[in-house]
């Protein structure tokens, strides 16, 4: 039976002062992670039935609905009849199909789903708060994470950002938890599985999570210079970690192999992105989004003849074939391309987003979205400037124990740089960056 987003809406309003007053609830707001968690569960919902009200799945959500349907009605990872793809990374289709097998394919099921997994991100940030700064900023980053657009605007678009935001957000976590606890056995196993399984199935998520090795790598090598871990310590927590991520992530592998005869690790897709990014069109004054932001295959000049990687027939080969015309572009317009990089990274700190697709962009008269747009505009500036003044202040004091955000936050920002960026490709970072602000606050308690 199909679940009717204005019935969970009525039945949202009746019962949220009913839970306030449960003997269950209580208890739970009083603690900074369970309230923080209860809070941004009840934000998400009331942003779904209102401003996502009749969400209908587009573009590359879309593309993610047909996968999740056809595992369900043909048990075959596809976009197209029987016919195997390799364009997309498989677990967040893989965690939509069972929803839809119990309610049939209605993307409120996914979509409440992305409630809960970020709710389950701003409890991390509630968590960390606690460790680091106390209580009270615990209670504070996680409010701000709860009611943050900039983090619950993608929990009612069926893409894959909300799962891989948490999952990068736990694995940083997984880091700092490894270096700030007793060197003890039972604690490093524990960690350590848990670092190895998030990695892993932040790849699993995009494809680019793999390069969340590298940051693993270099958090452990700093450590080890620095001495805060012994490296025979160290070394069994990197290659377990990585033990870990590779056999969650092998299978996949092996299985892209079979279908295609060409190693694909997770998925192919950097061919579209590149070419995208590097092409005279993005030279020129576009329209909405101006110089510099990434272009669909249909508007790159040279125009490519070649359908793009969700094609039925493009081929690992045809991947090969487009990055090389995208270094070939970038090799002929060298001058060009320190420019670009700079539009992506202005285009990574705009407040919001135009994607075709979002929920706020598709039902741009209502109430609620016009309520969302206004709140980006607003809060997202106040929370970078708060976030990079968090960064200098909390560097002296907190830079050892901070090392995996800022390993994370370099990442993401030279990804975003060299690739393409636009709010869309900031999500992942958006937590660190509110952590960031509740250190700032808790550096102007202590100052006052």
């Amino acid at each position: 039976m199909l679940i009717a987003p204005q019935n969970v809406g009525r039945a949202l309003a009746r019962s949220v002062s009913h839970w306030g007053k449960s003997a269950f609830v209580r208890p739970l707001l009083a603690h900074p992670v369970a309230g923080t968690f209860i809070v941004a569960v009840v934000v998400r919902l009331l942003y779904n039935v209102t401003a996502a009200r009749g969400y209908v799945p587009k573009y590359d959500a879309a593309l993610y609905h047909i996968l999740a349907l056809h595992l369900v009605q043909q048990h075959y990872f596809s976009l197209y009849t029987f016919h195997p793809t390799v364009s997309r990374a498989p677990l967040w289709p893989l965690l939509m199909a069972p929803l839809y097998a119990l309610t049939g394919p209605n993307p409120l099921g996914p979509r409440l789903l992305l409630c809960v997994i970020g709710a389950g991100t701003c409890a991390i940030l509630a968590r960390w708060a606690l460790d680091l700064f106390g209580t009270r900023i615990a209670w504070f980053t996680g409010l701000l994470a709860a009611c943050y657009p900039g983090l619950f605007l993608y929990d009612g678009w069926l893409f894959s950002e909300s799962l891989y935001t948490f999952l990068l957000t736990a694995f940083t976590y997984s880091l700092f938890r490894l270096q700030r606890g007793k060197i003890l056995p039972c604690h490093i196993l524990f960690w350590s599985l848990a670092s190895g399984l998030l990695l892993g199935l932040a790849a699993l998520t995009r494809p680019n999570g793999v390069q969340l090795l590298g940051v693993l790598w270099l958090w452990g090598c700093i450590l080890v210079c620095f001495r805060r871990i012994p490296w025979p310590t160290m070394l069994r927590i990197v290659a377990l970690s990585t033990a870990i991520a590779l056999a969650l992530i092998s299978p996949w592998t092996y299985r892209n192999f079979t279908v295609t005869h060409r190693f694909v690790l997770v998925a192919s897709g950097m061919g579209d992105v590149l070419l995208g990014a590097y092409n005279d069109t993005v030279l020129h004054n576009m329209p909405f989004t101006g110089p510099g932001f990434w272009v669909s295959r249909d508007l790159v000049r040279p125009r490519i003849t070649v359908a793009g990687h969700d094609a039925y027939a493009y081929t690992p080969d045809d991947e090969q074939r487009d990055v090389q015309t995208a270094l070939r572009w970038m090799n002929e317009h060298r001058q060009a391309v320190p420019l670009l990089w700079w539009y992506h990274w202005q285009h990574m700190w705009q407040p919001e987003t135009f994607e075709p697709g979002l929920p706020i962009n598709e039902f741009p008269e209502r109430f609620s979205s016009l309520l969302v747009r206004n709140m980006l505009n607003d809060i997202s500036p106040l929370i970078f400037l708060f976030a990079a003044a968090g960064i200098i202040i909390l560097w002296r004091r907190w830079h050892r124990q901070l090392l995996a955000v800022y390993l994370v936050l370099a990442l993401t920002i030279l990804q975003n740089i060299f690739l393409y960026a636009n709010m869309r490709f900031r999500a992942p970072i958006e937590p660190l960056l509110v952590l960031l602000v509740g250190g700032l606050f808790w550096w102007l308690s202590h100052r006052s």
